[in-house]
């Protein structure tokens, strides 16, 4: 396998990675959480009507919050990926035109 495609395709992964991780840390950093559309109170229960479980709001802010290291991995993670891979296919491709 050429070197310059899997440079670039390193590159559409960490960008693809990284603009995710990065959506979901901003969706989840100071979010409220909410019962359906409904922002959710401090003490408040939602009960699932599909599933019949129900959840508290601390328990939903806590997972919230458990998410988001994760979600910063993702986004630095994959920031991190396609820098590699710009990188790389940058040197593969400044050798081959130096042959």
């Amino acid at each position: 396998m050429n070197i310059r495609k899997a440079a670039n395709g390193a590159a559409i992964v960490g960008l693809c990675l990284g603009l995710f991780g990065g959506c979901a840390w901003s969706n989840h950093v100071d979010a409220v959480p909410k019962c359906g559309d409904k922002v959710m109170q401090p003490g408040t229960v939602c009960q699932s009507l599909s599933g019949g479980t129900s959840s508290t709001y601390e328990e939903l802010k806590q997972s919230m919050e458990n998410s988001v290291p994760v979600d910063m991995a993702l986004a630095f993670g994959g920031a991190g990926v396609f820098a590699a891979g710009l990188l790389t296919g940058q040197y593969a491709r400044r050798k081959e035109t130096a042959r």
